[in-house]
């Protein structure tokens, strides 16, 4: 089956089905709000027709992906394992983007069912593991759920093959004009969660530095 709402493609020999859900860090929070509950309505049916499934790997953020994760796993009774990210909702929370009362309520819900519900957890850091366990361990009641869920710790990456420090940057930086001058570069998001400010602040206090250049390459 192809259409523009689901797609199956072979990307390096490895099967992929595609859904049709718009995304953009340039769209406001309720058009993503929007391509949030669209991803987890068209996940679901993907995942449904999808056979010979071993086990569901949801990797968070946003949050709403443990829902398709959580219905797969009790439709095809396979493993679930939620790689946390980002953890939300406390992140927006903290940063005044969600305020209401309701619906934080809701995610605060959402975000507790999503761990009890998987069979274990990866977190990107010893911190955001100890987050992970507070908000499974609310009270003594429950300490015993936190102990039994396995959480592991595996730290970002990256394949060091894609850069290549043995290519001569020096046309780049004639076309530039960047000389001999130190270049400080962010490629990447700008949103509110990236902390670009503190790199403002940074070329704040250092514009009478003429051999040093903040480059910022992306967008949000």
């Amino acid at each position: 089956m192809s259409c523009a709402l689901y797609q199956k493609q072979n990307i390096e020999g490895i099967n992929v089905v595609v859904v049709g859900t718009k995304y953009s860090n340039k769209q406001s929070y309720l058009y993503r709000v929007t391509s949030f509950l669209s991803f987890c309505l068209l996940s679901i049916y993907a995942g449904l027709r999808t056979k010979g499934v071993d086990v569901i790997y949801a990797s968070s953020t946003p949050l709403t992906v443990g829902i398709p994760a959580m219905m797969i796993k009790w439709a095809k009774r396979v493993p679930f394992i939620f790689e946390v990210r980002d953890q939300w909702p406390e992140i927006p929370i903290e940063l005044g983007i969600i305020t209401n009362r309701f619906l934080i309520k809701i995610l605060l819900w959402l975000e507790k069912t999503i761990y009890r519900n998987c069979s274990s957890i990866i977190a990107l850091s010893p911190g955001q593991a100890d987050g992970i366990r507070k908000v499974l361990t609310p009270d003594s009641r429950n300490r015993g759920l936190a102990e039994e869920k396995p959480i592991t710790v595996i730290p970002n990456s990256c394949d060091i093959d894609l850069f290549r420090p043995d290519i001569n940057g020096s046309a780049i930086r004639q076309r530039m004009g960047w000389g001999d001058k130190l270049v400080l570069l962010h490629t990447g998001a700008m949103g509110k969660v990236n902390g670009l400010d503190f790199v403002i602040d940074a070329a704040e206090k250092l514009k009478g530095n003429n051999d040093i250049i903040f480059v910022l390459i992306g967008d949000g």
